[in-house]
């Protein structure tokens, strides 16, 4: 038995050995001798020509607008134009030049794309001045009715312009149609302009990114514009979640055309905590996860209506499904259409306001509501306190359970 232990040992020793020195190229022929597949490209050029490169080697034909590196795993598009781009892995795109995807409607019962990596994750670089046009024109009235600029399963943009332009021109009822299916997370300085239109005489569902837009500190001055205009009766949602962090960009979100409940700038507000420079702009309502806490910063400050004189109030008719959320209202507890908020080094004080509405006191930022209120009897455990003037409907009632100090 010590015999066989010792054996046991001294493999497990000289396996590890082969992995401490064997270099990471040795690894990969491995793994394809073991029978992995590499990741199949496949660009549709604009005469509808079909070209598949693998990942396991590098594609070069002259006369060509793009190209591959095994080496960092890269697709690099150099003024490139076609009709679609598919990937059944993970899919990393240099831009150069400037690059145009004109997406060829679907047959009935499919779904358009532009870039498609259904679940896997899409990375967007570029050098100075790359840009990617995805265009799309739903005018066929026997085909597709569903059109999605990309569909991965998160989307990262480094750099770069990407502009999607889609038009809901003629199609049945119940069209689905938007920019991203995948979360996007912006994490280098990008311009990212999105611009979706229903002209037609049906209904749709218009969408900016499906899965929610996050912006990240190293986004820097990014750009990012989102534009739905859609049909009294469309269903219109610019992002279903939205999280910025230090911006010091632009950001303009903007649901427009349909019922006002069924309009939304943001289906959840993370968090929006602006740095030097920042703004974001939204037309369309604001929703709050009543679970959120601490969405705004000290220097975060609503300019429209001005000098943070807003509330959050629970509205039911406002959140889709089953759950409730808090909306940004007026002081009267009317929902925002149009709120802008912009960085100010010196932000005004948060005040008690009184009225029927439960509002912030004189307090700080992240102060804990159980400290704020423990001396007036009311206890909130340990919801905090996050911005502006926050409030809902009614009084309060010292004596509700726990549940409903979060609705009064």
């Amino acid at each position: 038995m010590r015999d066989t232990l010792k054996r046991l040992l001294s493999a497990v020793l000289v396996i590890a050995l082969v992995f401490a020195i064997a270099p990471p190229s040795s690894w990969i022929q491995a793994s394809a001798a073991a029978g992995d597949e590499p990741t199949l490209i496949t660009l549709t050029e604009d005469d509808g020509t079909e070209v598949p490169i693998t990942t396991d080697k590098d594609y070069t034909e002259p006369g060509k607008s793009y190209s591959y590196t095994v080496e960092g795993n890269i697709l690099t598009l150099e003024n490139f134009n076609g009709r679609k781009i598919t990937a059944n892995g993970t899919l990393n795109i240099r831009l150069k030049g400037t690059n145009t995807i004109n997406m060829e409607q679907a047959n009935s019962g499919e779904t358009t794309y532009g870039i498609y990596t259904d679940t896997a994750n899409l990375r967007i670089d570029a050098d100075e001045g790359g840009v990617l046009n995805i265009n799309g024109n739903l005018n066929d009235p026997n085909k597709s009715i569903r059109f999605w600029a990309i569909k991965a399963g998160g989307v990262s943009v480094y750099g770069g312009t990407v502009n999607i332009n889609i038009e809901y021109v003629h199609g049945d009822s119940g069209g689905d149609i938007g920019a991203s299916y995948g979360r996007v997370s912006v994490l280098g300085k990008s311009v990212l302009n999105v611009d979706i239109r229903n002209t037609g005489s049906w209904s749709s569902h218009l969408n900016g990114f499906y899965q929610g837009l996050y912006v990240y500190e190293e986004a820097g001055k990014s750009e990012i514009n989102i534009n739905l205009n859609g049909k009294e009766n469309d269903y219109i949602k610019a992002v279903s979640s939205l999280d910025l962090s230090n911006f010091k960009g632009t950001l303009n979100l903007s649901a427009t055309g349909g019922l006002a409940k069924n309009c939304t700038a943001v289906g959840t507000l993370v968090q929006l905590k602006l740095a030097e420079g920042g703004k974001a702009e939204f037309k369309g309502t604001v929703l709050e996860s009543v679970s959120q806490t601490a969405k705004f910063n000290s220097h975060t400050v609503s300019t429209l209506p001005a000098d943070n004189n807003f509330i959050e109030k629970l509205h039911k008719d406002y959140k889709p499904g089953y759950s409730t959320a808090y909306v940004l209202c007026d002081t009267d507890g009317n929902p925002l259409f149009h709120s802008v908020f912009e960085y100010k080094a010196e932000a005004p004080e948060l005040k008690w306001t009184g009225g029927t509405h439960f509002d912030l006191p004189a307090g700080k930022l992240g102060t804990n509501l159980c400290d704020s209120f423990s001396d007036m009897g009311i206890y909130v455990y340990d919801y905090v306190l996050t911005g502006g003037v926050r409030g809902g409907s009614g009084t309060i009632i010292p004596d509700l359970p726990f549940d409903d100090y979060l609705k009064v």
